[in-house]
Parts: C-alpha cells; structure tokens; sequence
C-alpha cells in the first residue's frame, strides 16, 4: 500500500516568543549570527513586543520582522529589519511578513511607515517597491563610512485581510 506524501507544513506568522530565541538568532548569514545581532534581537522583545514577528514552517522559525513606532510621532512607524534565512528565500515568506506587520501597524493608526535599505541589496529593494515603498530619500553614511541607505516610505497602508493560517 502507497502512502501520500506527507503535505508540506503551514506557514503560520505570530509574534516573537521566549523560546524562539535560539533559532531567530541563528536565522541568516554568518555575519548576522555574531554578539550584536543577539543582543539586539533580546532587545527587540522586549521594546518592540507585538510588532516582533516571526514565521514559522511547521515549528521552524525561517523568518522574522520587526518594526517599531516612532516616539515622537506614533502615527509613524519604522521596519527595523526582515529577515528571511536563505533555504526560504523567494517563497513570498517576506511579503507575507510586511503584510502582518502593515495590518498591526493599521490597528495602531500609523498613517506612514518607513525603512532603510541599502542601494545595493537589488532582491530587498525589489520586495518593498513591490509592497507599496516609495523612496523618500538618499543617506550617504547613514550607518557610517561606505554604508549608504535609501529611506524608503508608505503612506498608504490599507488593512489586507490575513491568509488561513497565516496567524495574525
């Protein structure tokens, strides 16, 4: 008797939990492994709590997003950072990220949203062009020396209804 394959596991995205930590900091390059990228995901949620958010294949943790709103002015917010780990790459896994993270950013009025990335990182840039980013403007050393940025912006963030199991 054959058996069916077994179906391949639901993308579920949901915010950050404790026991994620391990492999959302694991998630990613070398270079994005190293101290300051765990310390700044322990610090992320924390501060950002339900706009930390993490995707998930079956139990797998294959990406994440963060996003914050601005102090002075909370009907601004920020993408901090989307990462997706390579094997997951070109899966539609980062949209559905933006997505979730654009409809609780509409649950809290933001009426802008904006983010960096860097002129030279094309797929990135692709993705949020695709997602409704505008280029708002150019930052040469934004991050220091040889590490310029584009600030990108979306000023028009309409509440997109979740997937099945997409979690949100």
């Amino acid at each position: 008797m054959e058996t069916s394959p077994a179906p391949p596991p639901t993308l579920l995205i949901r915010p950050f939990r404790e026991q994620d930590f391990p492999a959302v900091a694991d998630l990613g390059s070398v270079s994005d492994r190293c101290l300051m990228n765990r310390i700044y995901i322990r610090q992320m949620s924390t501060i950002c709590e339900d706009l930390f958010l993490v995707a998930l294949l079956g139990d797998e943790p294959v990406g994440y997003i963060i996003g914050a709103l601005e102090l002075s002015c909370p009907s601004s917010a920020w993408v901090l950072r989307v990462l997706v780990g390579q094997d997951h790459q070109g899966q539609g896994i980062g949209t559905r990220l933006l997505i979730t993270l654009f409809n609780r950013f509409q649950e809290k009025q933001v009426r802008k949203i904006r983010l960096t990335v860097s002129p030279k990182n094309m797929s990135p840039l692709h993705l949020y062009e695709q997602n409704g980013f505008i280029k708002e403007t150019f930052s040469e050393g934004y991050f220091g020396e040889m590490e310029d940025r584009l600030i990108l912006k979306k000023t028009s963030i309409i509440l997109i209804m979740a997937e099945p199991g997409m979690g949100i």
